[in-house]
């Protein structure tokens, strides 16, 4: 059986930075997504350290798009998967007028007449410690990666349809 999100043409993008430690796990999670799910129809999976704008060189021409990420609110205990809507996320409190969230990000994309995904669908992980320089997750994000990829690959599962 192959995955495919109703034929349209998906991206599977996992930000983050990898140097940052559990900053990286939305990489980290693609990275593994990618090697275990190679028979997936029309289904992309990228990961980058890039924001704001220049995600648009990686989302222009999908139809979909689902994003990994890492998120630090202190309300979930570190490892926990949520979805957030794209409404909700805001660009981090960030005032520099050189930075877009992803919400303003794809508006502008439309604005310019891009081919921007229609359907978004954007997964966070709670994270310990994404502000320490290391390209290693926290030793509490460490041991909970393969049930963090577990989870992840469920919540895309039960987004598609069965070819």
């Amino acid at each position: 059986m192959m995955m495919s999100f109703d034929g349209k043409k998906t991206i599977v993008l996992g930000l983050g930075n990898d140097i940052l430690c559990d900053d990286a796990i939305g990489i980290k999670v693609v990275q593994n997504l990618s090697q275990t799910e190679k028979q997936c129809e029309n289904v992309d999976f990228k990961q980058t350290c890039e924001m704001g704008l220049a995600l648009l060189d990686y989302i222009v021409g999908y139809d979909s798009l689902i994003i990994i990420d890492s998120i630090k609110t202190g309300k979930a205990l570190p490892g926990t998967v949520s979805e957030v809507d794209i409404d909700n996320v805001t660009s981090a409190g960030i005032t520099s007028p050189h930075f877009l969230g992803v919400r303003e990000t794809i508006e502008l994309g439309k604005k310019l007449g891009l081919k921007v995904p229609e359907t978004i669908h954007i997964f966070v992980i709670e994270v310990e410690d994404p502000y320490t320089v290391s390209e290693n997750l926290s030793e509490t994000l460490q041991k909970q990666l393969d049930n963090i990829v577990k989870s992840i690959k469920e919540k895309l599962w039960g987004l598609v349809n069965y070819v």
